[in-house]
């Protein structure tokens, strides 16, 4: 799961576009039109720390599985 969530975010070429897709789907640019680019806004934030939020949770699997990998190492070595 955490490796498909970074590759994921690695095709992405730049969180500049993400967010640029975003806005667009959404009523073009922020603040041109009524409320519309407000909620734009709202959304891009959302998906922001949404995107943070997810990074750690990878970056903390990753962690988990790095610990892991070297305990099995070490129990393998106690075998040899």
């Amino acid at each position: 799961m955490a490796e498909h969530l970074a590759h994921s975010l690695h095709e992405s070429s730049s969180i500049q576009e993400i967010l640029q897709s975003m806005q667009a789907a959404s009523g073009g640019e922020a603040g041109a039109g009524g409320g519309g680019g407000e909620v734009a806004v709202g959304k891009i934030h959302e998906f922001e720390i949404e995107l943070e939020r997810l990074q750690s949770k990878v970056d903390h699997l990753k962690a988990q599985v790095s610990k892991t990998v070297s305990k099995l190492s070490s129990c393998f070595n106690c075998f040899i």
